[in-house]
């Protein structure tokens, strides 16, 4: 199905039936995709008192605490694209 956009006098044409896949496999590491020089993403096992609930530890399922951007790191350029103007707590 072709469907056509109008956004701010243009047209766009863009096909519903034949979407891009812009997901990528999501994992913990060094070498898993950031943005913005931000720590790596942590994923480890919910703790609840004594249990660990990951089935290495012997629980029924994996239960994990995933944390994104949870590093302060610097960011040269900060852009607001919407709005085109530097975002205030960026140097631009």
């Amino acid at each position: 199905m072709i469907a056509e956009i109008a956004h701010k006098g243009r047209t766009f044409k863009v096909d519903l039936g034949s979407p891009i896949d812009l997901a990528f496999p999501l994992h913990a590491g060094e070498d898993q995709l950031r943005a913005w020089w931000i720590d790596p993403v942590t994923m480890e096992p919910v703790r609840y008192g004594d249990t660990t609930y990951a089935v290495k530890d012997g629980a029924p399922v994996n239960f994990r605490t995933i944390r994104f951007n949870t590093g302060t790191a610097p960011t040269p350029r900060a852009w607001d694209i919407s709005r085109q103007r530097c975002i205030p707590w960026a140097t631009c």
